[in-house]
């Protein structure tokens, strides 16, 4: 399961700012890369800590039998995150000058972001636990990251 950001609606000075990155040989790569690595940590903590989806709703409770089950085996746990396999396959990566991938590599991946039928016969519903995602906030925080990174690259170019 993958996810791709594309940032639209920039401003003039934006756009100057961006054409004069794009013609710092790698510049546009850090930016990119930059901006992946901001994404793949706001995904770990929505996962470790937030606990809500990209929309900022709250992810749905473990149905009873579930909360029996792990009580069973002597798992306490958390939510999306009862051994870490989802949150250790989070990973994001410049896959061009001008996109980035944050991606989760394991196979019940997608279920958990999109709910729907698993388990033996696809008997069982999962319901969503989007952790996949940009929020307001996010993009705040990545608007933020690119700015100075922006700055600090235009400024070792001497521009």
């Amino acid at each position: 399961m993958s996810f791709q950001v594309t940032i639209e609606g920039a401003d003039l000075v934006s756009l100057r700012i961006g054409s004069l990155i794009s013609s710092l040989p790698g510049a546009q790569r850090k930016l990119v890369s930059a901006v992946a690595a901001e994404v793949e940590t706001q995904t770990r903590r929505r996962i470790e800590n937030e606990k809500t989806g990209p929309d900022g709703s709250k992810w749905p409770d473990w149905s009873p039998a579930t909360v029996k089950l792990y009580a069973k085996l002597g798992k306490a746990g958390h939510m999306l995150h009862q051994e870490g396999k989802l949150l250790d396959s989070i990973r994001a990566k410049a896959i061009s000058d001008e996109q980035a991938e944050v991606s989760a590599n394991r196979v019940y991946a997608a279920i958990q972001q999109v709910g729907g039928l698993a388990g033996r016969g696809h008997k069982v519903r999962i319901p969503a636990r989007p952790y996949l995602g940009i929020s307001a906030e996010n993009a705040a925080d990545i608007d933020a990251v690119v700015s100075g990174l922006a700055a600090k690259i235009l400024g070792e170019a001497g521009l």
